[in-house]
């Protein structure tokens, strides 16, 4: 597969470039090559496992967490309302920051919360 990361500034929103940044990387994978023949009705594919892909990306960042010596990476999340999707989607994503080592802090306020509260 290859590697890239999405960045976005004010220049330039969304573009695409090569890095190996732990931040923001997408893998992707051929799924389906066809030849682009009138008389060809087969097509080749290829099957990928999302949580493998997703577990061997997960065991990489452990590895490269547990080498950093000046800080431990965190993740801050600021949740407002009761939405079963929204705190199913943050519960998630404290369940893999603890499984590869990154500290993670999570506020919860009711939607009726002002923003000079927040």
């Amino acid at each position: 597969y290859t590697q890239f990361s999405l960045n976005t500034d004010t220049n330039n929103s969304n573009s695409i470039s090569n890095s190996k940044s732990i931040t923001n990387r997408l893998y992707f994978n051929t799924i389906t090559t066809r030849k682009m023949s009138s008389t060809d009705t087969e097509s080749t594919s290829k099957h990928i496992d999302g949580k493998a892909i997703a577990q061997q990306i997960r065991n990489e960042l452990k590895t490269r967490v547990k080498a950093l010596t000046t800080a431990t990476p965190g993740l801050a999340v600021i949740l407002v309302g009761a939405r079963r999707d929204s705190q199913t989607y943050v519960r998630m994503k404290k369940k893999a920051c603890e499984e590869v080592g990154i500290a993670s802090f999570g506020f919860d306020y009711p939607d009726t919360v002002t923003e000079a509260e927040l």
